[in-house]
């Protein structure tokens, strides 16, 4: 009999995948090389670093990753011992996009702009980036674009035209995040934003990370703060997490635990596609058993005509208010010299997911 070993915060992970063996289920921290010496398949979210370290003298045959980046996965480990790899890159990318969009909304309201006068600029135009330059283009706000690889797509858009990162930190009021993290090649992200750049960003200016922790170098952004240095912050994601540092945190408007991604549907929608490659690599039947019995699992929001139609931003918070889940992070370190891996970790793991907007109800005064 199969057996699969899986990170305990992937959706409906036995409801899936019994059909294909027996799953161990743990939390993806604790996942060590003994627990998987002798299963065949193991199944990660974004905190389980898989590498020869984890996966040295194993049977694993195949390592899928519910996730959109794979900086945790040693790609070329995998290829060079005939390990299958497979990912779900792009299934968040709409859960992302809600979350920035929630953000902004928080930063208009909290800070009185008029978005309609704002600039933002969107750093790495891939799946999100794109589909977040495309939203803010129909609710008619001004984006600037930064990537070194000039992505165009089709997607019924004037022409994507690209200015250089300095420019665009220097022109935006809201800097959104959207790029991988790489420490080598060309054009690498690690501490892409860092001590040397943060003054470029206009003074009151929002920067957003949803992306990677360490694009952004948190320690000198802190200090850069601590100097009186004037920022709004949204973040969701951390260097070191989940041990953040608790001075940025402090500092951040917005905080949370790397759950921009954690929409129910994205979150199903990533389990769907993993099983449905490893049931293929397995060449065994699928089960779609799980589609129908767990899509209502949550009442959908219902929003009034007049939020609809007059205010479209007053929706996006009524859809999600990105808020609510900064008082939670807030809370746990509130007055606490002492990170608590367990605590971050349990946010996330316990998350009560938000729906898409796409299944909001919409109803009349």
């Amino acid at each position: 009999m199969l057996t699969i070993v899986a990170d305990n915060n992937i959706s409906l992970v036995n409801e899936y995948f019994s059909n294909l063996g027996t799953v161990i289920s743990k939390p993806g921290r604790e996942i060590t090389t003994n627990d998987i010496k002798n299963a065949d398949v193991l199944l990660v979210r974004s905190i389980t670093k898989v590498d020869k370290n984890l996966l040295n003298n194993t049977n694993i045959k195949f390592v899928g990753s519910v996730t959109s980046g794979i900086d945790h996965i040693d790609v070329d480990y995998l290829k060079a011992h005939d390990i299958q790899f497979a990912c779900t890159k792009g299934f968040n990318a709409v859960s992302v996009v809600e979350y920035v969009l929630s953000s902004i909304a928080s930063f208009a309201n909290n800070n009185k702009v008029d978005l309609s006068s704002c600039t933002v600029g969107i750093v790495g135009v891939g799946n999100i980036g794109c589909r977040l330059h495309y939203a803010l283009y129909k609710l008619g706000i001004n984006t600037v674009l930064t990537d070194p690889a000039k992505p165009s797509y089709n997607c019924k858009l004037p022409s994507l035209s690209y200015i250089e990162l300095p420019e665009l930190l220097q022109k935006a009021d809201i800097i959104s995040l959207h790029c991988p993290l790489t420490t080598t090649g060309s054009h690498p992200t690690y501490h892409l934003l860092n001590r040397n750049n943060f003054a470029m960003i206009k003074p009151s200016g929002c920067l957003i990370n949803s992306s990677r922790g360490a694009v952004v170098d948190n320690t000198a952004l802190a200090q850069h703060l601590e100097m009186g240095n004037d920022l709004n912050l949204a973040f969701d994601v951390w260097e070191n997490e989940p041990n953040i540092h608790l001075s940025l945190l402090d500092k951040c408007q917005i905080a949370t635990p790397h759950i921009a991604g954690y929409s129910y549907d994205a979150k199903l929608l990533g389990t769907q596609v993993i099983y449905s490659k490893l049931a293929t690599y397995l060449e065994k039947p699928h089960n779609n058993i799980a589609l129908d019995n767990f899509w209502q699992q949550f009442t959908p929001t219902k929003l009034t005509d007049k939020q609809k139609i007059l205010d479209v931003f007053n929706g996006v918070s009524s859809c999600y208010n990105v808020i609510a889940d900064t008082k939670k992070l807030k809370n746990i370190f509130q007055n606490s010299t002492v990170n608590s891996k367990q605590q971050f970790d349990n946010l996330r793991h316990k998350y009560n997911s938000r729906r898409q907007f796409n299944v909001m109800e919409f109803i009349a005064n």
